[in-house]
């Protein structure tokens, strides 16, 4: 429960998470080869991949959103960041089940995967919407796109792919030809970050979010 973690626990703990989904894509990198000959067991091929990558990168964002919630509760019950920060929170929770009852309200369900959504949050419950709110609009672009491949990949929906291929002209400054999955894009190499796939860039910066979160 949040209440018997601290915020650089909660840090630690989803960073040890990342950490082993990076070392699986490594793996998965050493098990694969785009031939020629006949896959084995022991080698992947180019759709066992993409499939397993978008399994990865599906793991990592569930992850990120359970720390986020679990982070912006321990910061509405007046817990320091790393550093030893504290906001000003407009809740009086008594625990953190408390916090999650005020924070719902009347609402189904919280969403946790729209940093659109949690910058207005934080302005609504902290003061100034510190100090959760920096850490969203300083990378609000990598996380709107990791939530559009996400979705893409969970509902590929008419409005999915609009959103996807959004994400794709982005990437690629102009929308590919063939239609490509979130597993290949994935799997791409980022223009911007020669060496690194796009997979390891968005768990790189999930990475980021949650040091900047916890500062």
């Amino acid at each position: 429960m949040a209440s018997r973690r601290k915020v650089s626990a909660a840090h630690k703990v989803f960073n040890g998470a990342i950490d082993k989904l990076i070392i699986l894509d490594g793996h998965n990198q050493s098990r694969f080869r785009a031939g020629p000959g006949r896959p084995t067991p022991k080698i992947l091929t180019v759709t066992q991949l993409h499939v397993i990558t978008e399994g990865i990168f599906t793991r990592a964002f569930r992850t990120f959103e359970t720390f986020v919630e679990e982070v912006f509760v321990l910061y509405a019950m007046k817990k320091p960041s790393r550093s030893g920060r504290v906001g000003t929170p407009y809740l009086l929770p008594k625990s953190p089940e408390h916090t999650m009852e005020l924070l719902q309200s009347n609402m189904v369900f919280l969403e946790w995967n729209s940093p659109d959504v949690i910058v207005k949050r934080s302005e609504l419950y902290f003061q100034d919407g510190y100090p959760v709110k920096a850490a969203f609009t300083m990378n609000l672009q990598l996380l709107q796109d990791a939530r559009w491949v996400r979705n893409h990949i969970a509902h590929n929906s008419r409005q999915s792919v609009s959103k996807y291929n959004g994400v794709l002209r982005r990437a690629y400054g102009t929308l590919p030809i063939k239609a490509i999955s979130p597993g290949e894009f994935l799997q791409s190499t980022n223009t911007s970050s020669p060496g690194t796939h796009y997979l390891l860039s968005f768990l790189s910066g999930f990475k980021k979010v949650a040091d900047d979160l916890t500062a």
